[in-house]
């Protein structure tokens, strides 16, 4: 069973679920002055974690790019593989 990791940076509290994968689960995001957003992400790619960010900027009116930096900082914390993702923007 996985359990619920809390991050706070920059005035954001993240609580994520991994899901089997420990960069891929279910992300709640929350500020004071706007209500939580929840969905599921995977860290590891980079147009989720832009999806993510500007869905919460939708529903909760948070800044979405703040939450993208955070997320960021948070996979790499994680242990995400920013290697691979460096390759891939070569590619194309």
């Amino acid at each position: 069973m996985n359990k619920m990791k809390r991050y706070e940076v920059a005035g954001l509290r993240f609580d994520f679920s991994p899901n089997g994968n420990p960069l891929a689960g279910v992300l709640g995001t929350a500020i004071e002055d706007a209500g939580p957003y929840v969905a599921e992400v995977n860290l590891t790619k980079p147009r989720n974690r832009k999806d993510y960010a500007g869905d919460a900027h939708k529903v909760c009116g948070m800044d979405a790019g703040r939450v993208a930096r955070v997320e960021r900082a948070m996979r790499a914390h994680t242990g995400g593989g920013t290697a691979g993702e460096r390759s891939s923007r070569r590619r194309r």
